[in-house]
């Protein structure tokens, strides 16, 4: 009789913690759900003063040679590459549609932090400002990582937005307005298709005798032939 008891008592709390586990689930993928949503909201809203971006960071790019030998491939130090999908609208018209323009930020600083994510962004705003001169603000969309989720990038946003981003005095005010964040791993985006073209372009560059072996040459593999379609390459340095 107690073993019995016992037995039931232990099958009930398992079942419980397992209820509690699967409703903790569907409330996390609800607020998953939620905040997708609203991210599409803001992407449909869109006025011809903003841009949306949404920003990430490639798998890290490992060197590659044509006919590499095994010792070769075994000692790799990948490099960094931070992918930018500028989306925008060329007219105020609700039937206008939402276009993209695609940058790859490659990046002479390999350590994806939070100060790595600040140049870069600050890059990108700089090209954003020359681009696309009828914006005024911007929204970033990112992944909640800790290179992107940091106070420090808060803090910085703030302080940059307050100096009209280094603009003289007289120019056009332009300001980051919001920053949205999403799951990690919980669903692609469209960089993700971008960076498999990405990825092809450095496998072409490299089988046509080229190395990749740092940062230029994933530059000017991107930038061979033109580049891929809508995009441009930039190459950032960064002083620690």
């Amino acid at each position: 009789f107690y073993m019995a008891q016992a037995f039931s008592e232990a099958k009930g709390a398992i079942e419980r913690r397992e209820e509690g586990e699967k409703s903790k689930q569907r409330e996390d993928e609800a607020k998953e759900a939620a905040r997708k949503q609203k991210i599409k909201d803001m992407f449909h809203a869109l006025r011809t003063s903003e841009v949306a971006v949404i920003v990430d960071h490639k798998q890290k790019v490992l060197p590659q040679s044509f006919r590499e030998s095994s010792v070769e491939q075994y000692r790799k130090a990948g490099m960094s590459l931070l992918g930018a999908a500028v989306r925008f609208r060329l007219s105020n018209d609700e039937d206008a549609p939402v276009q993209t323009r695609y940058y790859d930020l490659v990046c002479e600083d390999n350590k994806q932090d939070a100060e790595q994510v600040q140049a870069i962004l600050t890059c990108l705003i700089s090209i954003i400002r020359e681009d696309f001169p009828g914006v005024e603000t911007i929204s970033f969309v990112t992944d909640n990582g800790t290179a992107f989720s940091s106070g420090e990038n808060m803090q910085y946003m703030w302080s940059m937005n307050k100096i009209n981003w280094g603009i003289p005095p007289g120019g056009r005010t332009i300001r980051v307005n919001r920053w949205y964040f999403y799951e990690a791993q919980c669903g692609k985006t469209i960089l993700d298709t971008h960076f498999s073209f990405v990825g092809i372009i450095l496998n072409k560059y490299a089988r046509s005798g080229s190395a990749i072996s740092n940062t230029s040459d994933i530059y000017q593999a991107l930038a061979m032939d033109g580049g891929i379609a809508n995009s441009s390459a930039v190459l950032v340095g960064i002083t620690r």
